[in-house]
């Protein structure tokens, strides 16, 4: 009896030493692959990008709007400026473009950095829809900030997270997909949209007036701020067009964006509603303005970010 408990026992340590000999290795095999994508084509491995190589004077962060919306090429030739846009698709919660200033000016110090981002991103329940930092998986163990933020979004991360294989388990066929098949590089991580215009009214948006406070992100907020003085670095908060009209000025998130931005001395440009982009051809949806909305945008806010600096 007990030589079979013996080998049993024997049989599962075996077991456990060949699967974590396997995970450290797809770890290094996924390090490798990453990091000749990055070189390959770094616009469709953006945040590998920002944290590892970026090295503009000015960056600009935030979710798709901020990647469709601002064209580089036109606010470099305004402020005669190099220009990256590190913009990520769904990331609209504030904690990823914290996550990306954190750990870039780690590396270097930009002049500017342009946060575009949504008006109640100190909503609670907004900062908990859009809550993905899986993306920061794979740097967990190279920055502290990113930890905090990982295991605020879910404490039990820390323990999964041990994996190298969990860390890169939403990446495996992106990776290989760019390795193989890469997409085109567009100019400085710029990713317009097709001009195909947008063909529905204007809707209204309403937002809960009283909802709670996220304090997390007002202090990633606010952690930011602190940083960018350290570093002499100046920043500019935006909100970019979209085709529809809601109450968010009226609630709690954004008078306090407002109070927070206002006693730090942070330039706000809010363009969220139509009035500088109103043509609904200049839109692909309601969230984003194409190509050709992007360029017009990319002027007139270039022209407005001179007036602030």
């Amino acid at each position: 009896m007990k030589k079979d408990l013996k080998l049993i026992i024997r049989n599962i340590l075996i077991l456990l030493t060949i699967l974590i000999v396997i995970d450290i290795i797809v770890g290094i095999l996924f390090t490798t692959i990453s990091n000749k994508v990055v070189d390959k084509n770094p616009s469709t491995m953006i945040t590998e990008y920002t944290i590892e190589k970026v090295n503009t004077d000015i960056i600009i962060l935030g979710s798709s709007r901020a990647n469709r919306h601002y064209s580089p090429s036109i606010i470099e030739k305004k402020l005669k400026l190099t220009t990256y846009n590190c913009g990520k698709s769904n990331q609209l919660n504030f904690n990823y473009s914290a996550a990306m200033f954190d750990a870039l000016v780690k590396r270097y110090t930009p002049k500017l950095v342009i946060f575009d981002i949504e008006p109640i991103i100190l909503d609670k329940a907004f900062a908990k829809e859009y809550n993905l930092p899986n993306e920061l998986n794979h740097y967990y163990f190279k920055n502290n900030l990113f930890k905090e933020i990982v295991n605020n979004a879910d404490p039990t991360e820390r323990i999964k997270i041990l994996s190298s294989m969990y860390r890169y388990n939403s990446r495996f066929i992106y990776i290989f997909d760019q390795l193989l098949a890469p997409k085109n590089n567009i100019y400085h991580g710029y990713v317009p949209l097709k001009n195909k215009g947008y063909k529905q009214k204007i809707q209204y948006k309403s937002y809960q007036k009283e909802g709670e406070i996220d304090q997390f992100i007002v202090s990633l907020l606010k952690r930011t701020i602190v940083l960018a003085k350290e570093k002499n670095i100046k920043l500019i908060f935006s909100i970019s067009p979209q085709y529809q009209s809601s109450n968010y000025s009226q609630t709690k998130s954004y008078k306090l964006l407002q109070q927070i931005l206002n006693d730090q001395k942070i330039p706000l440009i809010n363009n969220s509603n139509t009035t500088l982009i109103s043509d609904p051809n200049d839109y692909n949806d309601i969230m984003h303005l194409n190509q050709r909305g992007a360029d017009k945008f990319s002027e007139k806010f270039a022209e407005q970010v001179i007036k602030q600096l």
